[in-house]
């Protein structure tokens, strides 16, 4: 199947984040010099904007945020996108929980209340001055704990972030990906899909990785 500029812009909108608070440049794609980029903060993608002309792209500069991209990347270590998928297939299962808010009743979500004793505000001691009450419930199902580690080259990265690189592949009718560099556990590591450059940063875990592709 023939990969056309929607199925790239498609691959963009995978990778924002339109709930994250005080980081509105990371709702929609946009564009550095000549890239067209996306990010939400743990991953980002990246390639030639040619590849989306006419598609709406922010402008607003960020000349920054390239500036992670080494100049030289070498690394040529191709993964079959069914190894992965393979590898997310032994994550465990956990419970699944479902965690709402609600408006706290004590202070009418302000979090803070008037002493009814001296007269004076203070933090509002049922929900922490947070405004709201945290709740929890099991509902009894069985999930994929997507926070389950796989160990890919020399770092470690959650199956949530790598089910993202999937779906992108899909995307852009990928049946492998290519590790093209990878400078230590801390750091990004870049993953070339078609035309396209897929940053995913690694996670720091105590838990022993579920499966090591190397």
């Amino acid at each position: 199947m023939k990969t056309t500029k929607d199925n790239y812009y498609n691959a963009l909108l995978m990778c924002v984040d339109k709930n994250r608070q005080g980081w509105e440049w990371m709702h929609t794609p946009f564009e550095v010099d000549n890239f067209a980029c996306a990010t939400n903060a743990y991953l980002m993608l990246f390639f030639d904007k040619e590849l989306v002309k006419g598609l709406k792209l922010d402008k607003t500069p960020r000349t920054k945020v390239m500036q992670i991209v080494p100049k030289t990347m070498k690394k040529n270590f191709k993964i079959k996108v069914s190894l992965i998928e393979a590898a997310i297939s032994k994550t465990p299962l956990i419970e699944e929980v479902i965690e709402t808010e609600t408006e706290c009743k004590e202070c009418d979500g302000e979090g803070d209340v008037i002493c009814d004793y001296c007269g004076f505000e203070h933090i509002c001691k049922k929900c922490d001055g947070e405004g709201v009450i945290h709740t929890s419930e099991l509902t009894g199902k069985l999930i994929p704990d997507v926070l389950s580690v796989i160990h890919i080259g020399n770092s470690t990265f959650i199956v949530e972030k790598l089910l993202k690189l999937i779906e992108i592949a899909k995307e852009l009718s990928q049946e492998s990906v290519t590790l093209i560099y990878q400078k230590s556990p801390e750091n990004a590591s870049f993953f070339k899909i078609a035309e396209a450059t897929l940053v995913l940063m690694p996670w720091d875990s105590e838990k022993e990785p579920i499966f090591t592709i190397k």
